[in-house]
C-alpha cells in the first residue's frame, strides 16, 4: 500500500478483508497513513452467516475510527443502519 499511494498520484482504495475487528483497525490505520482515497470492507464473519447485528456492529465500529469512505457490496450491509 505505501509503493502503491507514492507511485500513484489518483485514488486508491485499499481492500480490507481481514479476520478480526483488531486486525482490519491495524490495517485502516495504514489505509490512513499511506494516503488511501477509501477502503472496501467486507467483515471477517460475513462468510460464517453471522447475525446481522453482528455484521452492523463492525461497520458501526470501523465507521467511527475513520473519515476515509467505506465501500462494500450492497448484498452485505443496508447503510441505512450504519448511519443510524
Amino acid at each position: 500500500l505505501k509503493v502503491a499511494c507514492a507511485a500513484f498520484s489518483g485514488e486508491l482504495v485499499y481492500n480490507i478483508s481481514s479476520t478480526s475487528l483488531k486486525e482490519t483497525l491495524l490495517l485502516l490505520e495504514d489505509a490512513e497513513k499511506f494516503g488511501a482515497s477509501g477502503i472496501t470492507l467486507l467483515p471477517p464473519f460475513y462468510l460464517a452467516n453471522a447475525p446481522k447485528e453482528g455484521i452492523v456492529n463492525f461497520y458501526k465500529e470501523v465507521k467511527k475510527r475513520t473519515k476515509l469512505q467505506i465501500n462494500s457490496r450492497k448484498e452485505i450491509i443496508d447503510w441505512g443502519e450504519i448511519n443510524e
